[in-house]
């Protein structure tokens, strides 16, 4: 079992990993379109 501390960091991290690939897809997309 995770405790509370530990859940919310994955989550967090989960979150953080998801924004960073939809920002490296939206900056790539620019770029190719330029």
């Amino acid at each position: 079992m995770l405790d509370k501390g530990r859940q919310n960091q994955l989550a967090l991290f989960g979150q953080f990993r998801t924004l960073s690939n939809a920002f490296a897809q939206t900056f790539e997309c620019l770029h190719a379109a330029s």
